[in-house]
């Protein structure tokens, strides 16, 4: 039986249950979406004033686009709210299970936006960060082919799902195709391997960095490069945990098409956390689903934020220099090591050669091109 055909008694708690968790969501969505308009015009104004830059010219698209669309989620996620406390709870004509139909089919194509949107705001999103790796690590074959693949497979399953949903003339959720759904598990998966791989690259290369500075210069001063590279990997941890959740999603109708307090619990959390990175599914009847509008583009537009606070990123003149060879380091009259031999060599000279072969690029690193 569905929850159309449910007797008001079993309907109501359902109801009452779901209304209090979106409203929830609803509230630090809000609180969310007022940091996000702060964060945005930070970065908006720093990415405006290096207009004459390529790199900041498509960061800045992409900032808003991400920034219109997560207005476009928060505005139709108030609306949807809205209209669902006054249809189904406001309004006295039939019963509440017409009510919840009616109200399912009048906002129906507004949270099907939402959610296709979202899903290329997520791929907007997993651009910028291919961009910024590649560019890091100087466009070199596996990580170009890797996170390239598997931005392409996330797109493609992306524009998979618009075409389903289509093609099935925006069906209600119970109707929705199977080809449909899995087109949409396929993509999150594939996005949350995409940033667990870059995040895994950019710790490896925060990780060489840090090692080749220290064999090179006795100074353990941090360099602006570094504490750029660690937020980077950092927001990109907290980046990929936060998606995390979501894939307790897959599992939950199939251990147990039931609505548990445990379930209940878990589906408030991942909806607060949501407003980060996860868009819940707007698709289902309100007893069943959550209401929580994303701000997806709050965490990477923040993060921008702070590097331009930190480390002026597309303004900064710091660079590391690296090679494939052994460094060799002079120090002028030191008491420890061998006396130069080789003619060209100054006497009083000691020089000390390092044994151990760097691993990072042979050209530098430099904070413009982070």
């Amino acid at each position: 039986m569905s929850a159309a055909d449910a007797p008001p008694d079993e309907i109501l708690p359902k109801v009452a249950l779901a209304f209090t968790r979106n409203l929830a969501s609803l509230s630090a969505q809000s609180v969310l979406y007022g940091m996000y308009v702060i964060t945005f015009s930070i970065a908006f104004i720093s990415l405006v004033r290096r207009r004459g830059e390529l790199p900041c010219l498509l960061l800045t698209i992409a900032t808003v686009i991400m920034f219109g669309l997560s207005t476009f989620f928060w505005a139709s996620s108030v609306s949807v709210f809205v209209d669902e406390m006054q249809l189904i709870l406001g309004a006295t004509y039939g019963d509440l299970s017409t009510r919840i139909l009616d109200s399912n089919a009048r906002t129906l194509k507004v949270r099907y936006s939402g959610d296709i949107l979202f899903a290329f705001s997520y791929i907007i999103g997993d651009a910028v960060m291919a961009w910024r790796i590649l560019v890091i690590s100087r466009w070199r074959l596996f990580p170009s082919v890797a996170l390239i693949g598997l931005w392409l497979g996330t797109t493609a399953m992306g524009l998979g799902l618009f075409g389903c949903v289509i093609h099935a003339n925006w069906p209600p959720d119970a109707d929705l195709p199977g080809l449909c759904t899995q087109m949409g598990n396929v993509a999150w998966v594939l996005s949350l391997a995409f940033n667990g791989l870059a995040t895994t690259l950019l710790a490896r290369i925060a990780w060489s960095h840090r090692k080749s500075a220290t064999l090179i210069s006795s100074s353990r001063r941090t360099t602006k490069v570094m504490r750029v590279l660690e937020i980077l990997v950092v927001s990109g941890v907290i980046y990929f945990l936060l998606g995390v959740p979501r894939l307790t999603d897959f599992a939950k109708l199939t251990l147990s098409p039931f609505t548990t307090r445990l379930t209940m619990a878990t589906q408030v959390i991942e909806d607060m956390l949501g407003q980060l990175v996860v868009r819940q599914s707007n698709r289902a009847p309100p007893v069943y689903r959550s209401d929580a509008s994303e701000t997806k583009g709050l965490y990477p537009t923040a993060v921008t934020t702070f590097l331009f606070y930190e480390s002026q990123v597309f303004g900064g003149n710091t660079t590391f220099g690296s090679s494939n060879t052994r460094p060799t380091v002079q120090f002028v009259r030191g008491p420890i090591g061998r006396k130069a031999t080789n003619d060209g060599d100054s006497p009083g000279t000691t020089m000390v050669t390092l044994s151990k072969r760097q691993q990072l690029s042979s050209e530098d690193m430099s904070v413009d091109q982070i």
